[in-house]
């Protein structure tokens, strides 16, 4: 039962982080582009940094 509910968490997770990405590609297409032309940078690592400095944008708004 507890490998059940784990293996379903991750899933979530999964689906989730895809989410992520996929609203964060479309909202900043140009960024994530930009960074993961960068050897070693994947979407998972560009899309954290767009939403980390994007966050710090709107902090010092």
């Amino acid at each position: 039962m507890l490998k059940n509910n784990i293996d379903n968490l991750d899933k979530l997770i999964d689906n989730l982080e895809k989410d992520i990405v996929s609203i964060t590609e479309e909202e900043f297409e140009k960024q994530v582009q930009l960074l993961t032309s960068i050897k070693g940078i994947g979407k998972k690592v560009a899309t954290t940094l767009v939403i980390i400095t994007n966050a710090s944008q709107e902090l010092k708004k």
